[in-house]
């Protein structure tokens, strides 16, 4: 389903960058309309780069329970060779009555160690879930934060938050260190 909703944003990018282009054209670069429409174009560019994360994220999820799973696949195997390892003992040994109760021991260790592991997978399954539901949860109340004490848009902050993550001190200043500008940092700091 968001993959859905990411080729919807994409779509909807493509419409926006002609209406940009067209009011460009028609009106000159810029004007409010113009300006408007990069307003739009730059917001839903924002908003595609937050869902793909989202969907980054949610296939990060399910790549790790599948690895819980497959640990769990993996141990219930070698359940069942406990299971068959048992009962060749048990024939090799002739008197199957009395192996018996060791065979049933072994396939009761065997369950209960396939049946933790599963029960492990499902946790960290779980977990997993959680602390993606979380981290979304914290991000979504910085934004909110934010919005309230500036009083600036959540689509706007978000496209801020997304520029500043691009942009370091070294791309501003085009790589440029701080000696390269004949200042000393101790001296602004001790005034």
């Amino acid at each position: 389903m968001l993959s859905k909703e990411i080729d919807a944003q994409k779509e909807k990018i493509a419409t926006l960058e002609k209406a940009l282009a067209n009011a460009a054209s028609s009106f000159g670069e810029t004007d409010r309309h113009t300006l408007g429409w990069q307003i739009q174009l730059n917001n839903a560019k924002a908003e595609l780069i937050k869902m793909e994360r989202e969907l980054e994220a949610n296939n990060k999820a399910l790549d790790n329970a599948g690895k819980e799973f497959n640990e769990a696949e993996k141990q219930a195997d070698e359940f069942g060779g406990e299971i068959k390892k048992a009962a060749d003992q048990a024939d090799d040994a002739g008197g199957r009555f009395e192996k018996l109760g060791g065979v049933l021991k072994g396939i009761g260790v065997a369950m209960g160690a396939a049946t933790a592991a599963i029960g492990t997978a499902a946790v960290g399954a779980g977990k997993a879930l959680v602390d993606m539901s979380v981290n979304s949860a914290a991000y979504a109340d910085e934004i909110l934060t934010a919005s309230t004490v500036t009083g600036m848009s959540t689509d706007s902050l978000q496209a801020y938050k997304y520029a500043a993550e691009r942009n370091s001190f070294e791309t501003v200043t085009g790589k440029a260190g701080v000696a390269d500008f004949g200042c000393d940092i101790s001296d602004e700091t001790s005034q």
